[in-house]
């Protein structure tokens, strides 16, 4: 994993253990409930090194951000993680159930909306709903891939594209329902070389 990636997800493991999932250092699963696995049953999981690296890919065992220590803590139940990039699908069968019911915005789009999916059949766009997978893809429900915190809620804005936001509309995205937002993501800048 890259430096800054790497830096970014192990943040993410450490601040929903330390906020306990959004509601104090209590474990998130409810009494009675089933407890997250630590090996979800998403076709993709076995792949997902960054989150349990048990050597794939001639990978170095154990080298991960660790989640899967976290999750009897916490998988992000109550945590809303925002989103800015360059769109988010809402209905993608892996997210839908995480995306958050308020918060949404595409400031791309003329007049600014409430949609955040990215252009079907336009420029490739699909950064930002791969990022929201790594965040919060829906785990332990038999589809696709896990994210970090597979219970957190999810607010897409769509500030990457064409001319891309204003200056102004960037602001208001970081600030948008700042109360109910508790991680904002923003991972985004040139390529790497």
């Amino acid at each position: 994993m890259r430096g800054w990636t790497r830096f970014a997800v192990v943040f993410l493991s450490f601040t929903l253990l330390a906020c306990g999932g959004g509601g104090g250092n209590t474990p998130t699963t409810p009494t009675g409930a089933t407890p997250f696995p630590a090996a979800p049953d998403d076709p993709l999981f076995a792949q997902l090194w960054h989150l349990l690296n048990t050597g794939q890919a001639s990978g170095t065992v154990g080298e991960d951000c660790r989640a899967t220590q976290v999750w009897p803590v916490s998988t992000g139940t109550g945590v809303t993680i925002a989103v800015l990039d360059d769109g988010l699908e809402l209905a993608h069968e892996d997210l839908a159930d995480n995306i958050a019911s308020f918060g949404h915005r595409d400031y791309i789009d003329a007049p600014v909306d409430s949609d955040p999916s990215p252009p079907v059949g336009g420029a490739p766009s699909a950064h930002g709903t791969s990022v929201a997978g790594v965040c919060a893809g829906r785990g332990n429900n038999g589809l696709g891939t896990t994210g970090v915190a597979p219970r957190a809620s999810l607010v897409g804005r769509r500030i990457l594209g064409g001319a891309g936001a204003t200056e102004a509309q960037v602001q208001e995205a970081e600030t948008l329902n700042a109360d109910q937002i508790h991680i904002i993501n923003m991972s985004f800048g040139p390529n790497d070389d």
